[in-house]
């Protein structure tokens, strides 16, 4: 095996896809209910930030970066589909 044929991201972008993969599977079957009810009372159109649920930010505030998972775009009180972000 070369070096150029080794992989340094050491499974980064499967984890993200898996991730991203599972996220977007969960708001579609509407799992999500914490995320339905933001976006639902959300004043306008924007994006929503998902977090780890092991440290929950206060209401009204975002987690701390190394707690975000992900985002999704949010318009008309409705979490689009194909918006989600993963970090």
């Amino acid at each position: 095996m070369t070096s150029s044929s080794v992989s340094h991201d050491c499974g980064v972008a499967d984890s993200r896809s898996i991730v991203h993969e599972s996220v977007q599977s969960g708001l579609e079957k509407g799992v999500a209910e914490t995320v339905d009810f933001e976006a639902s009372t959300r004043p306008g159109d924007g994006y929503i930030h998902i977090t780890d649920e092991r440290a929950i930010p206060p209401a009204g505030r975002i987690g701390e970066t190394e707690d975000l998972i992900g985002s999704v775009f949010v318009q008309d009180g409705k979490v689009r589909s194909g918006g989600c972000i993963t970090r």
